[in-house]
């Protein structure tokens, strides 16, 4: 665990969770649509590098779709055509990248917690602690994932906030401005958790936030200035919560 700040742990009040590839772990679905659609290459792809760069490239042309200049079903296709050119392989046609992109989403509709991180929800319900979920993406896919984790059994449905439905995303501090008033809270009082530096670590401080980097992909931090504690391994975070905020 890397400690970039040294937080007013009595202080929080409140704990707001990303959703992807925090609560549960977006490899298992991603490998497995690679797998269906590109069984040649599969055996020979550094899965774990293979990710990483799909969810860069995918990150670096969100605001594309965002703003309308691309539409959401292209962004999805470029994402895994511009991936397999990064990594040498020919570029693929449009209607190979859609074949991905549905082997993709259908196991995106059977994700699941990771069971660390259900019993720590468990736990955490139980406490005085707000809990919320603040996530970037299109409303309907976003709300998908959450029906499919069950999240509304552990946070209420006012508190959790998709970028889709409010015309603003990660990492704007006006996102995390609209939990502060949803929640009733002040900055100094959230705690946000979430894997990605650009999105949520760059987020939370720019909105005042303390904000645990769940850095389990094991990247490198893009500011070395900014405030986080940074985390390793879903173990690392289930030792740091109960330390700090279920004991």
């Amino acid at each position: 665990m890397s400690l970039k700040r040294k937080e007013e742990l009595f202080m929080i009040k409140g704990i707001i969770w990303d959703v992807d590839d925090t609560l549960y772990d977006q490899l298992l679905p991603f490998q497995s649509a690679v797998k269906q659609t590109f069984p040649e290459i599969y055996p020979h792809l550094p899965m774990d590098a293979f990710y990483k760069q799909f969810r860069h490239n995918s990150d670096a042309v969100f605001f594309k779709q965002v703003s309308g200049e691309w539409s959401l079903e292209y962004m999805r296709q470029y994402r895994i055509q511009q991936t397999l050119l990064d990594f040498n392989y020919p570029k693929i046609s449009l209607e190979t990248a859609q074949v991905f992109q549905e082997h993709y989403q259908y196991e995106l509709d059977h994700i699941e917690l990771m069971p660390a991180i259900r019993s720590l929800l468990d736990l955490l319900a139980k406490t005085s602690l707000q809990l919320g979920v603040i996530t970037n993406g299109p409303s309907d896919h976003q709300h998908k994932k959450i029906k499919q984790l069950s999240l509304s059994k552990w946070i209420p449905t006012s508190q959790i906030i998709v970028s889709g439905d409010v015309q603003t995303e990660k990492p704007g501090a006006s996102i995390f401005k609209q939990m502060e008033i949803r929640t009733g809270l002040k900055e100094g009082e959230l705690l946000y958790i979430g894997d990605s530096f650009a999105n949520d670590v760059v987020g939370a401080n720019q909105a005042n936030w303390s904000v645990l980097w769940f850095n389990h992909r094991h990247h490198s931090p893009l500011d070395l200035e900014l405030s986080y504690t940074e985390i390793l391994s879903v173990d690392e975070l289930v030792n740091y919560l109960h330390q700090h905020h279920l004991s």
